[in-house]
């Protein structure tokens, strides 16, 4: 997590940037955003820092340099926020390599787990069970949350749990699934983006039951 004024210079850094990069807060704050990308990637940020200031956020996949050298495929959101200081780039940097080896392990888990933003628009959808369901991880991404569930079969009881979850509650309830007979019991939760505002829900479903067998 990095704090950048407009000019690319640093004016926070988190202890988990300090361990990954492997300088201290004290370099951080004599170096500029620049320092961190390979000298052919350097024209790059002018676009980028003038996009952030415009469009508020930018998302980039780029390749960073650490301390001693060696480089780091990363994923970058860029956010701009207004203080009574003035305009900075919150900078949020995962490393791409550590986050796929956590996608095929959230990929395997024996659930179903998925986000919305605020608006109850699907961010992602994971989880072995959906390959049971015959549907695909990160399927339906960008959907309306209710279509989705009544697309696939899901009880809407989902959709009022994320609903409580928007507002600030975590939510336990139970749905089935119409086309399988299958019941769920989930749990939706509220999350916030850096500045503590409510940016969407995530939610975990367990199958708990499913159809009584006809035999005596």
């Amino acid at each position: 997590l990095f704090l950048v004024n407009a000019g690319g210079d640093f004016v926070y850094t988190n202890e988990a940037a300090c361990g990954i990069y492997g300088y201290s807060h004290s370099e951080f704050l004599s170096m500029n955003i620049r320092k961190l990308l390979p000298p052919k990637d350097v024209p790059l940020i002018e676009a980028r820092l003038k996009a952030v200031l415009e469009q508020h956020r930018l998302d980039v996949e780029a390749v960073h340099l650490r301390k001693d050298g060696t480089l780091m495929p990363v994923r970058v959101r860029h956010t701009l926020v207004k203080t009574l200081h003035g305009q900075f780039i919150v900078s949020v940097a995962r490393e791409i390599e550590a986050e796929c080896r956590m996608r095929l392990l959230l990929e395997q888990m024996p659930c179903i787990l998925w986000t919305t933003d605020s608006e109850l628009r699907l961010t992602s959808s994971l989880g072995a069970v959906l390959t049971t369901l015959g549907l695909q991880p990160g399927q339906g991404r960008d959907m309306p949350m209710a279509d989705y569930l009544e697309q696939h079969g899901f009880e809407q009881a989902a959709l009022a749990a994320h609903k409580r979850a928007l507002a600030g509650t975590a939510v336990s309830y139970k749905f089935k699934n119409t086309k399988t007979g299958k019941t769920y019991s989930g749990w939706a939760a509220p999350y916030r983006d850096l500045l503590g505002e409510p940016a969407g829900a995530i939610g975990v479903a367990l199958e708990v039951g499913g159809r009584r067998s006809n035999t005596k």
